[in-house]
């Protein structure tokens, strides 16, 4: 087995500054690292710039090299049993390099260069990125025993370092290339071109992956056992991903970010690693300015929870970083994992509840970031799995028994059934029913209508309703619930119900003309059989507003039609973060709880401690737990066949024995 799948990936990643050679003494360095409890190094080697002295005239080193720092890196890191993963940018190259190679660089639409801070962006459809690249990566391979090699900023990326956006390349090999490909002119926009924008997101895929099979074939005719990373799924190895702040970015912060990024890789893709970064700087633009502390713990516990790599970045080498703070607290969870390595290196991964996502789109979809929510919170073990990766492998359906859908793989929908799974979609109006009315139709006994309705400025609401699946809410008096999103309209076919129907809205204003809704029997969701269809964006309504009868509405609609699967029982508090895998060994199971209840939407504060937390496994009963400690373990004793635990930190792992 490939040692990226078979060994515990631990790993820091120093980004380094052109004057880094000069600062950063590698035996120090090294050292640091084991300290660390790292064992993997992913450290900058050409691209942008060298560092390393390569002979290429296309290559610019560091003006502070003065040997060869790469090489004698690698060499210390593998003298101490530290593997390295040598880092390319081919985005962009120093404007020096500008009239020599006049098409290389990717180009606006008035025929300026897309510059930076000294540097111009390469176009992907250059002879650097689509052919040199590869030349590149040859020679550091033939030079150095790397262990793998990983791509910054790879592929169409169309912005810079402060957020500006450009259009499409406009270079003669875009527009060439286009023109070949589909006969058509690249346009210099796609406003009103819909159709052309469509093969143009075609025409990038194709592009990309001809350097990434390009740069595959390079490697592995030079190597066997040298892993391939960068930010995509298809051709790598390693998909990376990324945690991170930014002051621009909008509120409240994603706490489920770690887990989010790796789920989806460590259930689709068996034969790939997860290695999702957490980023210690704020920004971009303040990379010496750490966050809190909690929040990088919880981003590697996160990591570690869902079965991805631990993975570290700092700006630089460690002894000038002004702002150490997290460095302990990233060395502690890399000592933990590594400790119990065996365990970790030998789970399996057993949920009932799948949810469908595309690893390019899922984090600026509401409908599936409240999802992620609710099943998190309500406690309930799931997968995320791409569609593409189920049509290649349909095996990951497998045991599953109730499937989401929010607008992506409906073409699906046939295998969840064959499967023998319940099906919910949640219609938020970005699936193409079109396309899939027959699948629909047959699904969810409904004759889903392009038309949408969209709220104006009345109110309008839906109706907990019909009652025996919404018994709490209508026991604690809830019968309306606003609607805040457009719906779809639909007709029902024989054998569907009806469910959650439309009030029709009055006005709201002056409090006194706030009257005069009415109640119809117009349905925004449907039963038919196990299926469920929703026809407007409940979930990502709970994840803007995080109303608590949005999010029961949903799950008793779920729970009535389809059933939801329990594998673990517990009255932990909601922002407790559950994961339960089979570990090798016969009736155990690995239980890990992040405590996320320090989280406030801007902070993860230090999470306070929980005592007495009460957990079950239906069916089972606990005859040993012993709680993971990083000096120590603690022998728990059962209650009456369940585990009574307690919480102190982020952090907990139990094993238990049934």
């Amino acid at each position: 087995m490939k040692w990226w799948l078979n060994e515990q990936i631990r790993m820091i990643q120093n980004n380094l500054q052109l004057d880094s050679p000069g600062k950063i003494d590698p035996k120090t360095h090294v050292a640091r690292l084991k300290e660390m409890h790292a064992n993997v190094l992913q450290l900058n080697c050409g691209g942008i710039w060298s560092f390393y002295p390569t002979g290429k005239d296309y290559q610019i080193e560091s003006p502070y090299l003065r040997d060869d720092f790469f090489g004698r890196m690698t060499e210390e890191c593998h003298r101490n049993g530290i593997r390295v993963i040598a880092r390319f940018d081919f985005s962009k190259l120093p404007d020096t390099l500008e009239q020599k190679y006049p098409d290389w660089w990717a180009t606006n639409r008035d025929g300026s260069y897309v510059r930076y801070n000294g540097t111009i962006a390469t176009c992907v459809n250059s002879r650097y990125q689509q052919l040199l690249s590869s030349e590149i990566i040859a020679d550091v391979i033939r030079r150095y025993r790397i262990d793998g090699v990983f791509f910054n900023w790879f592929g169409y990326v169309n912005m810079d370092y402060e957020g500006n956006v450009f259009g499409p390349c406009q270079c003669e090999n875009c527009r060439r290339k286009f023109r070949e490909m589909f006969g058509e002119d690249l346009p210099e926009d796609f406003q009103g071109l819909p159709e052309l924008q469509e093969k143009y997101k075609e025409f990038k895929k194709r592009t990309v992956r001809e350097i990434l099979q390009r740069i595959r074939n390079t490697v592995e005719a030079l190597s066997d056992d040298i892993a391939i990373s960068t930010y995509v799924t298809e051709g790598v190895d390693i998909v990376r991903d990324e945690s991170n702040t930014d002051p621009k970015k909008p509120l409240p912060y994603w706490p489920y970010m770690s887990s989010d990024n790796v789920t989806l890789i460590a259930d689709s893709y068996p034969d790939k690693r997860s290695s999702n970064v957490s980023i210690n700087a704020l920004s971009l633009s303040h990379r010496y300015s750490s966050i809190d502390r909690a929040w990088t713990r919880i981003r590697l516990y996160q990591n570690l929870a869902a079965g991805g790599a631990l993975d570290f970045c700092i700006l630089g080498g460690f002894t000038d970083y002004p702002d150490k703070k997290n460095l302990p607290d990233a060395a502690s969870v890399f000592a933990f994992a590594e400790r119990y390595q065996e365990i970790f290196s030998g789970l399996k991964r057993t949920a009932q509840i799948a949810v469908l996502a595309s690893y390019g789109t899922r984090k600026s979809h509401a409908a599936y970031r409240g999802l992620f929510r609710m099943l998190k919170e309500e406690h309930l073990l799931f997968c995320v799995l791409e569609p593409e990766a189920v049509r290649k492998n349909p095996s990951l359906l497998e045991g599953k028994k109730l499937v989401f859908f929010t607008g992506e793989g409906l073409d699906l929908l046939p295998l969840v059934e064959k499967k023998g799974g319940a099906a919910v979609f949640i219609d938020d109006g970005s699936a193409s029913v079109g396309k899939s009315a027959d699948l629909i139709a047959s699904a969810f006994g409904i004759t889903a209508l392009s038309e949408e309705l969209r709220p104006s400025n009345g109110s309008f609401y839906f109706r907990a309703a019909p009652a025996p699946a919404f018994q709490r809410l209508q026991e604690e008096g809830t019968n309306w619930i606003a609607l805040l999103s457009a719906r779809r309209k639909f007709r029902l076919l024989p054998g569907a119900k009806g469910m959650l129907p439309l009030v029709l809205p009055s006005t709201f204003g002056p409090p006194e003309l706030a009257f005069g809704n009415k109640e119809s029997d117009t349905p925004l969701a449907a039963a038919f059989g196990k299926n469920l269809y929703i026809g407007f964006d409940l979930s990502g309504q709970y994840d803007r507003v995080g109303q608590e009868s949005v999010r029961e509405a949903f799950l008793s609609a779920v729970s009535s039609v389809s059933g939801l699967p329990r594998e673990l029982l517990t009255d932990a508090p909601e922002m407790c973060e559950f994961f339960l895998n089979e570990t090798q060994n016969s009736g155990e199971y690995l239980l890990q709880i992040i405590n996320l209840t320090g989280y406030n939407g801007v902070r993860f504060f230090s999470a306070p401690k929980l005592s007495g937390i009460r957990v079950q496994l239906p069916g089972k009963m606990f005859r040993r737990i012993r709680r993971l400690g990083l000096s120590s373990e603690e022998e728990l004793q059962p209650e009456n066949g369940a585990a009574v635990l307690d919480l102190d930190g982020e952090y907990a792992a139990f094993l238990l024995e049934c």
